[in-house]
């Protein structure tokens, strides 16, 4: 089912490359680490994705090995996904098509700030009390890319009734899941911040968490 996958926040972009060919316009890769928390011992926990921007003609080429604060797509990795000569596909779970790069720092350590992600789509199957899955299509680099979720109402909205009606349209915002671990064909979990149904029925709520911040 169509919808939309969004990630945006601060990400460091390194290993700067052009892999789409002799092309116009011009469109560069990087290799992508998104934060998404710390484990026992405080040692930061990234992600590896990777990305994808068209540089506007009337902008430069972007800063290699950069944070940047980004806004894009997300999707899974796929059998189409281009990542160059010399990388290897499987150790990419994601991919971002850049809609923006803002730079924020060249030659440094990324903040510690978990990106956000929103999410339109169709509940799908209840997997637990706390979980359900969702699954869409979405419009990245020209083609249909599919993104699986898990989706994960957190301890902290214990005091809300889990919310869960088969197929509802509802859109998501969140964070990836602390401790994920993914790789290509996974389901990439997130923690819900706020939920929302798209309906105008009086009856489905809208649910937030009243903790996160």
């Amino acid at each position: 089912m169509s919808g939309a996958s969004t990630i945006s926040g601060p990400i460091l972009c390194n290993c700067a490359r052009y892999v789409m060919g002799p092309t116009e316009p011009k469109i560069i890769t990087y290799d992508v680490h998104i934060y998404i928390g710390e484990n026992d011992e405080g040692e930061t926990i990234s992600l590896k994705a990777i990305l994808h921007y068209l540089i506007p003609d009337d902008e430069p080429d972007p800063a290699d090995d950069a944070v940047f604060f980004v806004f894009g797509t997300l999707s899974m990795v796929n059998d189409e996904t281009t990542v160059g000569r010399g990388f290897n596909r499987s150790d990419y779970a994601m991919q971002i098509e850049a809609i923006s790069l803002q730079v924020m720092l060249i030659g440094g350590l990324p903040p510690s700030i978990r990106p956000t992600i929103i999410v339109v789509g169709a509940m799908g199957k209840k997997l637990n009390d706390r979980q359900f899955a969702l699954d869409i299509v979405v419009s990245s680099m020209d083609k249909d890319q599919s993104v699986s979720y898990i989706c994960y109402f957190p301890e902290s909205m214990a005091r809300f009734k889990f919310p869960y009606f088969p197929d509802a349209m509802v859109s998501i915002v969140g964070n990836i899941s602390c401790g994920s671990t993914l790789t290509t064909g996974n389901r990439l979990p997130i923690t819900i911040i706020n939920m929302t149904f798209l309906s105008s029925d009086s009856s489905v709520p809208s649910i937030s968490s009243p903790t996160d911040g």
